[in-house]
């Protein structure tokens, strides 16, 4: 051996101390951790779990919020509707009533009541349509009476 290799030795200790212990630290085995150190992770973790719950929570609450907001609107916005609905409802009735119709008939239509009402029967194939053809309508005014013929002319 030459002298270079002995002084690259570790020196030999005569006497051994059996307290110390060799750690390689690339293996993780041999490694000593304190019992706060294998409890952080499970806190860390914990402490995420809850934050992530309580946002999930807010958002939930939130979202329940906005949706009562929009609940409120609709049922003011149907209520509205059926106001207006009965109004149209209570518009139509009155200009369907005959009242209504015969006065604007007459007031700004100009048109007149009948003197006299006119029935004309139909030629329908039965069998009294040839005693029927026989006698001359009648014309008959408002009161029911017989009124003269004027459209029949020799």
């Amino acid at each position: 051996m030459s002298a270079r290799q002995s002084s690259v030795r570790a020196p030999r200790h005569k006497k051994k101390d059996a307290t110390l212990k060799v750690v390689r630290r690339n293996k993780r085995g041999l490694i000593m951790r304190g019992s706060e150190r294998r409890v952080t992770p499970f806190l860390v973790l914990g402490g995420m779990f809850v934050i992530a719950s309580v946002f999930a929570i807010l958002l939930s609450q939130v979202v329940l919020a906005q949706s009562g907001f929009r609940m409120a609107k609709l049922r003011e916005h149907s209520i509205k509707a059926e106001a207006r609905h009965a109004e149209l409802v209570m518009q139509a009735a009155k200009l369907g009533s005959a009242e209504r119709i015969e006065r604007v008939a007459v007031e700004q239509l100009g048109m007149v009541h009948p003197t006299r009402v006119e029935y004309i029967v139909a030629d329908v194939g039965s069998r009294d349509s040839a005693r029927l053809a026989e006698q001359p309508g009648k014309n008959v005014d408002v009161a029911g009476q017989a009124a003269p013929d004027l459209g029949t002319s020799p």
